[in-house]
């Protein structure tokens, strides 16, 4: 008589996008630990976060790290020059997640891929302080294409109600005016973009948006920092719903912008913002 034998539970196996984007976050975050604080401590919470998920059996789920986190690299411990291989090291992530982002098959897997991008791009910037890491991603669902895509023009709606009032507080005389009518013209030629791929699926446009109030310069920034943030969010999920060549170069251009209005980018911009 033959005993019954245990019942061996498969060995979990990484995904090779997966794999080759952790490899690279970890030569990220070597060359972030050779950068001066506060932007340091602030840069590798965010890379920590992103490795805890790509270590875990599944990334979209998080929890326990499973595989072994690959070694440095030699030659980059070895640089002479933080800056550039902070560039060098952002630079191998961004091509890392943009590569699994291509070949990620569902939606949850190209938003996870495309997060890291986001942020990755954020941190080529260390004159941009990078947002507290605290908040966990959620389980993401599949919504379909038009839904993301009406999201994301909802998002542009309200960011021109912002800058139309931006546009009567701020003098025409100030050049800040002209800046501000450039992006409101940028704004309208996507919104045309995002009508015409709707098609008559397109929300119904509100008439009144609930936005910060807006007085003076000041309350103007932080309300379109707040506002572009969350049209890159947004266009993140259009990305991740229709497909990364359609929507993508706007999402990344998105992150320079938030930047450039005092916004502090999130450890999983376009998934949930710290």
């Amino acid at each position: 008589m033959v005993d019954d034998l245990p019942i061996l539970s498969p060995k979990p196996t990484q995904d090779p996008g997966v794999s080759m984007l952790s490899s690279a976050v970890t030569e990220l975050s070597g060359a972030v630990s050779r950068q001066s604080d506060p932007w340091r401590a602030a840069a590798l919470a965010q890379t920590s976060a992103w490795q805890r998920r790509l270590l875990a059996t599944d990334p979209l789920v998080g929890g326990e790290p499973v595989f072994p986190e690959a070694s440095p690299s030699p030659s980059a411990s070895q640089s002479g020059d933080p800056g550039a291989g902070l560039t060098a090291a952002t630079q191998l992530v961004m091509d890392a997640a943009a590569k699994a982002l291509r070949e990620a098959r569902d939606q949850p897997m190209r938003l996870l891929h495309l997060s890291v991008l986001l942020a990755a791009k954020g941190l080529t910037n260390p004159a941009a302080l990078p947002g507290e890491a605290t908040s966990e991603p959620y389980q993401y669902q599949d919504i379909t294409d038009k839904i993301a895509l009406g999201t994301a023009l909802t998002h542009v709606w309200a960011l021109l109600q912002a800058l139309e009032k931006g546009l009567g507080v701020i003098p025409q005389k100030d050049p800040q005016h002209a800046v501000l009518l450039a992006r409101h013209t940028e704004l309208k030629d996507l919104r045309d973009r995002l009508i015409a791929a709707l098609g008559t699926d397109r929300p119904r446009q509100d008439g009144h948006y609930e936005l910060p109030a807006i007085t003076d310069a000041a309350s103007l920034q932080a309300a379109q920092a707040g506002l572009e943030l969350k049209l890159l969010d947004g266009l993140a999920g259009a990305v991740s719903a229709a497909g990364e060549k359609d929507w993508l170069d706007e999402a990344l251009a998105q992150v320079p912008r938030v930047q450039a209005l005092g916004g502090r980018l999130p450890a999983w911009p376009g998934w949930v913002n710290s």
